[in-house]
């Protein structure tokens, strides 16, 4: 969804939907309601987005899906590359921006319910010798 980086008179809420086909460990975004707002500062246009999103992610040790929600709540600076977060353009993909605060945000790994009761490794069993080592 591309947006005019201009300012605005006052927050616009959108309903998002990010693709994540291609991310291996986010099984899905639903679509969520997302409200931003850009203000002018001096040489910069401050990008303020906020957020509550629910998503699935895969279970690190067994890929079962593990639902997570988080509130995004950021700023992101446009203006001059050396000392903004991204340079000054006309427009900007709302979609892909939020989607890298989302990956920045979320969870490294995530644990389905049932992942410590996966093993992968046999249990050993005891070797009769051991006791005598011990001694």
């Amino acid at each position: 969804m591309k947006i005019m980086m201009q300012p605005t008179k006052e927050p616009i809420s959108v309903d998002l939907k990010i693709n994540v086909e291609h991310i291996e460990d986010v099984i899905d975004i639903p679509a969520f309601k997302l409200t931003y707002d850009i203000r002018q500062r001096d040489a910069y246009l401050d990008l303020s987005v906020s957020a509550h999103i629910n998503m699935i992610l895969a279970c690190a040790k067994t890929l079962k899906p593990v639902n997570h929600s988080m509130a995004l709540d950021t700023t992101i600076v446009f203006g001059d590359i050396d000392e903004a977060d991204f340079e000054m353009t006309k427009d900007v993909e709302l979609d892909q921006l939020v989607l890298g605060e989302i990956m920045a945000e979320k969870p490294v790994v995530v644990y389905h319910e049932d992942a410590d009761k996966i093993r992968f490794e046999k249990e050993k069993n005891p070797s009769p010798f051991e006791a005598l080592l011990k001694d």
